[in-house]
Formats: C-alpha cells, sequence, structure tokens
C-alpha cells in the first residue's frame, strides 16, 4: 500500500512539474516581434482592400448608369455596352472570393500566440496570405483600372483632352520672309525714285586736266 502510495505521489509530483515547466516557458522574443510586425502589415493590407473593394464597388455603379443612359440614344453602340457590363458583372462575381482570402488573413492575424509554435505557424500563415492576397488585389485593380479608362474612352470623356493635344500639334501658318536687301517694296514706284547716277572722272590726253561726264 505505502508502495503504491509513493509511485502515485511521484507520477503527481512529476505532471505537476511538467506543468509548471509548461507554463512557465518563454516565447521567442525574436518570434514575437516578427509576428507582431505581420500582424500590423496584415491588417494594414485588409483595411486598404476593404477601401479599394468599396471604391470599386461604387465606380461600378456610376459606370454601370451612364452604360444604360448611353443604351438609350439613338445609334448606340449596344454591344460595346453590353461587353462592358458583362465585364462589370465580372468582376463583382469574384468580389466573394477576395473577401473569403479577407477573412483567412484576419484569422491568421488574430490566431493564438501563446508558444513559439504558434507564433511560427501564424506567421506562417500570415506570409503566405498576405502573398496571395496581395497578388488577386492587385490584378483586380489593374483589371478594374483598365475597364475604366476603356468605358471612359466610349463615353467620350477623354475627347477633350485628345482634340487639345491635336490642336496643339497643328502646324502655324508659316510667316512672311522680310524683305531682302534688294528687294524694292511694293508701295516704291520704281520709275519715279530712280537711284543716282555716279558720275564718271575720266582723264585728259592732252594737258592733265579732267573732264567730267
Amino acid at each position: 500500500m505505502k508502495k503504491n502510495l509513493t509511485i502515485l505521489s511521484i507520477l503527481c509530483a512529476l505532471a505537476l512539474g511538467l506543468t509548471i515547466a509548461g507554463c512557465g516557458a518563454k516565447r521567442d522574443e525574436a518570434l514575437v516581434a516578427e509576428f507582431a510586425a505581420k500582424q500590423t502589415e496584415g491588417n494594414k493590407v485588409i483595411t486598404d482592400a476593404q477601401n479599394q473593394a468599396k471604391m470599386m464597388g461604387d465606380d461600378h455603379k456610376v459606370w454601370s448608369a451612364k452604360l444604360d443612359s448611353v443604351a438609350k440614344t439613338p445609334k448606340a453602340d449596344t454591344t460595346k455596352i453590353n461587353m462592358f457590363k458583362a465585364e462589370i458583372k465580372k468582376m463583382d462575381d469574384m468580389t466573394p472570393a477576395m473577401m473569403a482570402m479577407f477573412d483567412s488573413l484576419k484569422a491568421y492575424t488574430n490566431a493564438k500566440t501563446s508558444t513559439n509554435d504558434e507564433l511560427k505557424s501564424a506567421i506562417a500563415g500570415i506570409n503566405a496570405q498576405l502573398s496571395a492576397f496581395t497578388t488577386h488585389c492587385n490584378s483586380m485593380m489593374d483589371t478594374h483600372k483598365k475597364l475604366g479608362t476603356d468605358i471612359m474612352a466610349m463615353l467620350g470623356v477623354a475627347a477633350p483632352v485628345a482634340e487639345m493635344k491635336a490642336d496643339a500639334t497643328k502646324k502655324a501658318p508659316a510667316a512672311k520672309p522680310a524683305p531682302g536687301a534688294n528687294e524694292i517694296p511694293k508701295t516704291m514706284d520704281n520709275t519715279v525714285h530712280k537711284a543716282p547716277t555716279t558720275p564718271v572722272i575720266k582723264k585728259s590726253a592732252g594737258n592733265g586736266g579732267t573732264i567730267k561726264q
């Protein structure tokens, strides 16, 4: 009986010691700092993406309204208008996928980090989600900007700028050349304003005098 109690006491003491040791284990400060930096980066990306998603949604509503208005005008290019509206819908349909990535990134930024292993797992998860999320968002923004540019061009928003540029490239009329040194102005009558005649002086053959002609 005493032997069993002794073994039980030893096991309890061992379990208690392991528990105390586990509770007293310190996290790696470098990992803590790295996680904090990644958490800040992840939260910023999430905020930026939320703002971008709202901005894209607002743009899509404005573009769709403009396209609907143009479609009612005579000789409207309905084929192109419908193509643009289909592109807008395609982008809107991609939003849920972006939101799912959103939630995954947020989950890792809020992950439990009580131990070094949990810290490492959270950091790795944030890195993976940041890479995928950033690539996806950048691709969507590039597509969004290109679509907006094409729609505005079709609506003629950029036309005044193009016309201004075209006007700036037109050549100015050539200036009339100034009268040359030997050119007689048209207002001058050459029959009235004759050039003076220079007298010619010749030597006399006889007495050395001169004769003016």
